[in-house]
């Protein structure tokens, strides 16, 4: 991130932010505008199963949300692979979730994109993360965000608008927050159309590209005075 590259030792006055972006806003990853309330609600992570995405955290968060709740009609989709699915899935059934929590296996980028077309929120409860792409994916869609406080989440996320950011490793931030966006549907729309503007506005790659090459040409103007 920025600030780790200045405390690294580089000028501020000699960095040029430009982030990663989105090539498929207008193709597979169409803002659905709906998100509407239906039953069951749908979460939905997409994540690979390493220990850096803290799925423990989120499982536990959903058996907390239905401890609270037990009339709550929910479903907790986890789409990825990696080492610790084995471990994962014996979680679900320790915690006798297996009518809820459905671990999904890896996906396409197209199978992706369905997966979220049909959520109703987006959770990311990792304990490490850099520049989580799928959290601007999922925002893309129309998905209220809710995910933890790591890495440049806060570049990606505006909190308290399009989603909300927790402490990483709080079982109880995260149930507080799942219960808060189950419990009031009628905040989605207004979540995802914002999560929807904010990643058209900073990271559509086709205005990303235009501003690499502006800084191109300033450059080559720059050394050629």
């Amino acid at each position: 991130s920025f600030k780790n590259i200045v405390r690294f030792g580089v000028s501020a006055e000699k960095i040029i932010y430009l982030p990663g972006g989105l090539a498929q806003l207008n193709n597979s990853l169409h803002w659905k505008g709906k998100n509407k309330i239906s039953s069951p609600i749908t979460i939905l992570t997409v994540a690979r199963l390493v220990v850096e995405k803290g799925l423990e955290y989120s499982i536990m968060a959903i058996k907390e949300v239905l401890r609270k709740n037990p009339n709550l009609n929910l479903k907790y989709y986890i789409v990825g692979m990696g080492p610790l699915e084995e471990r994962i899935k014996k979680l679900v059934i320790e915690l006798e979730l297996e009518d809820v929590i459905k671990c999904l296996g890896a996906m396409d980028q197209a199978e992706v994109a369905e997966e979220m077309s049909k959520a109703h929120i987006f959770l990311l409860p990792s304990i490490a993360e850099a520049l989580p792409v799928v959290l601007m994916e999922a925002q893309a869609v129309g998905l209220p965000i809710i995910a933890t406080d790591v890495g440049s989440v806060d570049e990606v996320v505006v909190n308290q608008k399009s989603g909300f950011i927790v402490p990483a490793r709080d079982v109880d931030a995260l149930t507080d927050k799942l219960e808060y966006l189950t419990k009031h549907p009628e905040v989605w729309p207004e979540m995802g159309k914002c999560g929807r503007n904010f990643v058209e506005k900073k990271y559509d790659v086709r205005k990303l590209n235009k501003k690499l090459v502006e800084i191109y040409k300033n450059l080559i103007e720059e050394k050629y005075k």
